[in-house]
């Protein structure tokens, strides 16, 4: 919705980066608690299940990571979607670990 001004048009994003950033932090925290439920039941703490977890644990860091930048974009005006590679990328990380760790639980 654009609020018009005496100098020209400015763009109102509303609540919609606030609730943007709160979805990238649950999206991390959702990727967390999926690590602490793989090291909690996975037995024994192979190495495949440690490297499951870590590579949760570092998709957790990087959406948050992600999360931090498209704040700091939305603070200094630079509005707009996050590039399609980014998503994509994070979208994979997730998915790929998140199947392994339920697959090392099932399989434990």
């Amino acid at each position: 919705m654009a609020a018009v001004t005496g100098s020209g048009s400015q763009r109102d994003p509303g609540l919609q980066p606030e609730r943007t950033l709160l979805s990238w932090w649950r999206t991390a925290l959702a990727v967390t608690a999926g690590g602490a439920v793989l090291l909690r039941y996975a037995t024994p703490h192979t190495a495949p299940t440690v490297a499951a977890a870590g590579a949760l644990a570092a998709a957790a860091l990087a959406t948050l990571l992600c999360a931090r930048s498209r704040a700091a974009d939305h603070r200094a005006g630079r509005l707009g979607a996050p590039p399609p590679r980014l998503v994509l990328g994070l979208t994979a990380a997730t998915v790929t670990a998140g199947a392994s760790a339920a697959a090392l639980v099932l399989l434990a």
